[in-house]
């Protein structure tokens, strides 16, 4: 039983080198995502006003 345990402990260990890699690239896409989202929350505040405007 311990040896079946100690080998997924063991491929666990590997794995978070991996999760901390997809993190950062989860990182480097977040901040377009969230300019991407003030854009389009600018561009309705925007048609909005005008509207009122108009």
């Amino acid at each position: 039983m311990a040896a079946g345990t100690i080998g997924p402990c063991t491929e666990d260990r590997g794995n978070p080198s991996d999760d901390i890699r997809r993190s950062r690239r989860v990182r480097r896409r977040l901040p377009l995502i969230e300019l991407m989202l003030l854009v389009a929350s600018i561009a309705v505040c925007a048609a909005f006003v005008l509207d009122w405007l108009g």
